[in-house]
């Protein structure tokens, strides 16, 4: 110990204690085996607020005060809307053009609180709410997307045992053409398809019975071994991707 920390040692601090108790026996102070810096033991000295620990109380009273502003701050509800990955415009008439979106809304406070959504400047925009189950419960994460993926603009991969009445008939009455996913391709992900173009379609493989009614209704499809990122990591194509720019042929 005379000669500084040894490599046998792992810092247990028990020779401290050790030493402190015998101290108490013999009425002799405390500290002859401690951690100090050598300039404390050289002028036996005992210095508590040195320059690095009110440099960490300045950096700790900062990140506490930011801390606080942030907490005071924040809204009671977060929103987040989002384009669907992938998903192409539909064209419903001639002037009409409808498109697809994500709104995901989390609750910061205790209370439940009643939401409304509404477009605060009307632009002709109609918003279609799909009444979604819970499916394995609240905190599952089920969307949109895990049930419907449009690859044209009046056709869609569905699986109809999770959608909304109202939303399919809906769909139906707007023109719309399904291609129905079986029980056993759900959880594989056959819902879950990417439209790179209309009636170009990228999917995860082993969808077999998908793929073909995706073919027989005119679509090519593109099939990849997703078994590891996709169906494991519970991201489909859709969930993969986000177009970054897209043209329209007149």
């Amino acid at each position: 110990i005379r000669n500084g920390t040894q490599l046998e040692c792992v810092n247990c601090t028990a020779c401290m204690d050790a030493c402190d108790h015998v101290m108490d026996k013999i009425d002799r102070p405390r500290g002859l085996i401690r951690y100090d810096s050598e300039n404390n033991i050289a002028n036996n000295t005992k210095k508590i607020l040195t320059a690095r620990v009110i440099g960490y109380l300045g950096v700790l009273a900062i990140l506490t005060g930011l801390f606080g502003f942030l907490l005071a701050g924040r809204t009671e509800v977060e929103t987040l809307v989002l384009r669907t990955p992938g998903q192409l415009y539909q064209k419903v008439s001639e002037d009409t053009l409808s498109n697809l979106y994500n709104y995901k809304m989390v609750n910061k406070t205790a209370l439940d609180i009643q939401l409304d959504v509404k477009l605060l400047e009307p632009k002709g925009i109609q918003i279609i709410v799909a009444e979604l189950p819970h499916y394995k419960g609240k905190q599952d994460v089920f969307h949109l997307m895990s049930i419907l993926s449009p690859v044209d603009k009046d056709l869609a991969v569905v699986y109809s045992p999770l959608m909304p009445i109202k939303f399919r008939n809906e769909l139906i009455k707007r023109g719309f053409e399904f291609v129905e996913v079986p029980d056993e391709e759900f959880d594989s992900m056959g819902c879950n398809v990417l439209a790179i173009a209309p009636k170009q379609c990228a999917m995860v493989s082993g969808n077999p019975i998908t793929q073909k009614r995706l073919e027989a209704a005119g679509c090519k499809v593109m099939a990849y071994k997703g078994k590891e990122i996709s169906v494991k990591g519970g991201g489909g194509p859709t969930c993969l991707t986000r177009p970054m720019l897209r043209s329209l042929n007149k």
